[in-house]
């Protein structure tokens, strides 16, 4: 996640970080990747299982397939 930081307080005083118009361009690019909205030779879409849901017992664990 990328957020901005407008101001930091230490020490008892209170430092004011000025604001970066490439904060925001960075944050829409990652939660761009993220969610599928922009696509890149590296990202890889999981298709939707399709198959029967069956519970199953792997060491110790439940697990759903």
């Amino acid at each position: 996640m990328v957020v901005s930081i407008r101001d930091i307080q230490y020490d008892g005083q209170i430092y004011t970080i000025p604001y970066h118009p490439s904060v925001l361009l960075l944050r829409d690019t990652i939660t761009g990747l993220q969610r599928g909205r922009i696509e890149h030779e590296w990202c890889y879409k999981v298709p939707k299982w399709e198959g029967v849901e069956e519970e199953k017992e792997m060491e110790g664990q439940e697990v759903y397939a």
